[in-house]
């Protein structure tokens, strides 16, 4: 096992995903959501990270190695009996743009990486302050 690979990776983050045949196209999805320049050497760890979120997911909507899943992934948010009407909840809000990262533990952990990724503007003042 490779951790240079995104394959690697997911075989070593996620055991249970390491046999899914999808990785490799998952793989070249992936590289048309997270651009290269801003993770440096970091890029197939976040490759990596994004597919194994997607795979949770899929998971959690009742997806298997070779089907995706029926996408229901939040809880019931209201229910009613009579003419059976079921909402649920969402991952993504319009109060939390990073939601659907951190509806899994992998997608937390791709939003901590881009975060630690990123050169923020600092200013530096010199002298006394009046």
């Amino acid at each position: 096992m490779s951790i240079n690979t995104v394959s690697g990776i997911v075989a070593l983050k996620s055991p249970s995903h390491a046999g899914d045949s999808r990785i490799a196209d998952l793989d070249e999805l992936a590289k048309f959501h997270i651009a290269q320049k801003p993770f440096g050497v970091r890029w197939v760890y976040a490759r990596a990270l994004l597919i194994l979120h997607w795979l949770t997911l899929d998971v959690q909507g009742g997806g298997s190695s070779s089907s995706s899943g029926s996408g229901i992934i939040g809880g019931v948010n209201s229910e009613k009996e009579g003419d059976l009407s079921r909402s649920f909840n969402s991952i993504i809000s319009a109060s939390d743009p990073n939601g659907y990262l951190k509806s899994t533990s992998f997608g937390a952990e791709l939003l901590q990486l881009w975060k630690s990724c990123l050169i923020l503007p600092m200013s530096r003042r010199v002298g006394e302050i009046d």
